[in-house]
């Protein structure tokens, strides 16, 4: 049905399905939250890029491989996640977590700085 962005590397590839998710009553999946993501980030690096390069956003699927065993183990399954951009030097990391019908945002950086961003038109991610 769509994919996002339509080139480069790393797009969201919107199905029928996913689409249907976004009828009344019904809950966000992995790949909305991603679309969602990435559609805010690209207009954040339109309208702010130095803000944009202190920023990583993971996907929904960092946590779940993460948090799915021990500790150690856990580490190891996405410690190849973090060998392309330089983690320490983000200002801000934020962790997509999809689960249990429910949807977060944690930014284990700064865990007292908030995000408020919007997929409304003419709206920008802003923070505090």
């Amino acid at each position: 049905l769509l994919v996002y962005p339509p080139t480069g590397t790393g797009a969201v590839n919107i199905t029928v399905g996913d689409y249907r998710r976004l009828d009344a009553g019904e809950f966000f999946n992995d790949t909305l939250i991603e679309f969602g993501l990435k559609l805010a980030f690209n207009k954040l690096k339109a309208s702010q890029p130095q803000l944009a390069e202190e920023i990583h956003i993971f996907n929904s699927f960092f946590y779940k491989k993460l948090s799915s065993k021990s500790s150690t183990d856990g580490y190891q399954s996405v410690r190849k996640w973090t060998t392309k951009f330089k983690l320490f030097e983000k200002k801000f990391l934020i962790v997509p977590i999809n689960e249990k019908y429910a949807s977060s945002f944690c930014n284990p950086s700064h865990p007292y700085h908030s995000f408020k961003f919007s997929l409304v038109p003419g709206h920008n991610l802003q923070s505090r």
